[in-house]
């Protein structure tokens, strides 16, 4: 075989050829490997986890990203009745994982490390006994997932966010076995999600100065929103078809904002301040309607309206507790 002399060609050809030369190929993923570069997985992998291999696969830094093409994906194999084994963990800072599908995992994705992590564009489903995405960190992006629980078994919730400052966004959650989305950090953000067959409430707000908005919940055996903290704004949301209520502030919340929400036809109250301890919350320009009980309530509130510890005005409803409650302008 003839060498090529490198010298002897232009200056153009030799950057080409050295640039070709230089390209390595795509990482090979196999079951319970920690990615620390870019990698694509374009295979599906089956992965027995256990108490020694808890994770399929570990994405970590400083540069490990994971893209999963085509027929690529996680399938957990056996029948783990262990809590705190997922399909992927995601560590360090600012990782990236897309695409692809993970199934039969007790949880899917477990987002820890220091966070500022992307998770976008990825199927979860079939999860049994732990949350579809745990997120454990802060500042992490959650977009454009496809989340179903196996309405057969428990499993946790669909989405459940300890960390802070996260953003939750354009998700699909069906049959989480316990809430859709649960917030339990602060300053974190729900947006265009759409809820559904949750085994208890669609989205659980416990997270001080969150906002969710234009999301959809419905069909979940719960409540379609629940807050149960402070200073939160939940606007522009549809909660409809729901098993309890379509909107609740629960136990003590205060300073709330609910605005131009539409809660129709749930199994008991469309928008509703549980507890007279709940103070300054704001409940204006919502539209409640053939809730089975009253489209509003708070009951214990002053019957005449005049000295009411919440701000309710400019609702669309049919019945109400008191039933002034309704005709606040």
């Amino acid at each position: 075989m003839k060498l090529i002399d490198l010298n002897t060609i232009p200056s153009s050809i030799t950057i080409v050829v050295a640039n070709a030369l230089s390209v390595s190929p795509a990482f090979a993923v196999e079951c319970y490997e920690t990615v620390t570069t870019t990698a694509f997985l374009t295979e599906n992998l089956h992965c027995e986890l256990t108490s020694e291999n808890p994770y399929a696969i570990i994405v970590s830094g400083p540069s490990g990203n994971l893209q999963i093409q085509g027929d690529g994906g996680i399938t957990c194999t056996g029948n783990s009745d262990m809590e705190d084994q997922f399909g992927l963990l995601i560590e360090g800072t600012g990782r990236q994982v897309r695409g692809g599908i993970i199934e039969n995992c007790p949880g899917g994705i477990l987002v820890s490390g220091s966070g500022s992590h992307s998770i976008l564009n990825m199927e979860i489903k079939n999860y049994y006994l732990d949350d579809g995405i745990k997120i454990n960190s802060d500042n992490n992006i959650i977009k454009g997932n496809t989340i179903t629980g196996n309405p057969l078994y428990s499993g946790d919730d669909g989405i459940d966010s300890n960390g802070n400052y996260n953003l939750i966004t354009h998700n699909t959650i069906k049959y989480a076995g316990d809430e859709g989305i649960l917030i339990d950090g602060e300053d974190s953000t729900v947006l265009h999600n759409y809820i559904s067959y949750s085994g208890d409430d669609g989205i659980d707000l416990d997270g001080t100065r969150g906002v969710v908005s234009f999301n959809t919940s419905e069909h979940n055996s719960g409540d379609g929103i629940l807050i149960d903290t402070n200073n939160a704004s939940v606007s522009q949301n549809t909660a409809n078809y729901n098993g309890a209520e379509g909107i609740e502030i629960a136990d003590d919340s205060s300073n709330n904002i609910v605005r131009g929400n539409t809660a129709n036809s749930n199994q008991t109250v469309g928008i509703l301040i549980e507890e007279t301890s709940s103070e300054s919350n704001i409940i204006r320009g919502n539209t409640a309607l053939g809730n089975m009980n009253y489209d509003l309530s708070s009951p214990g509130a002053d019957p005449t309206c005049l000295n009411l510890a919440n701000e309710w005005g400019n609702n669309t409803a049919e019945s109400s507790e008191p039933a002034c409650l309704r005709f606040l302008p």
